[in-house]
């Protein structure tokens, strides 16, 4: 797919098996996205979580946090979740620094 038939790239979701299509209305340039104002909050306390935990020195490295919703609907038009999709909240938690490549000077540093 591509512009010219309404629907760009948006990103990759990490809980997907796909790439997330966002389809545009040409006509006035909006997007649909299957997201609301509470999706939006959500993230926003879950990014100022983490900027609370990082200033107060609970937290010191760049976890990789996430929130998930139902995939009733997801599953239903058709696709299929990733297997991060499929770890509990608990897994997430404890893979928060699996990207890490302790090769890399960047993010391989010290704990």
């Amino acid at each position: 797919m591509s512009l010219s038939h309404g629907w760009i790239v948006a990103y990759q979701s990490p809980f997907s098996c796909l790439v997330f299509w966002v389809h545009y209305n040409l006509g006035c340039r909006g997007a649909y996205t299957p997201f609301g104002s509470v999706h939006a909050q959500r993230t926003a306390i879950l990014a100022l979580d983490l900027v609370m935990k990082l200033v107060s020195g609970e937290e010191t490295r760049n976890p990789v946090v996430s929130w998930k919703g139902p995939d009733k609907a997801f599953r239903a038009a058709g696709f299929q979740t990733s297997d991060r999709y499929k770890l509990s909240e608990q897994d997430l938690f404890e893979t928060r620094y699996a990207y890490v490549n302790r090769a890399c000077a960047v993010c391989g540093g010290a704990d």
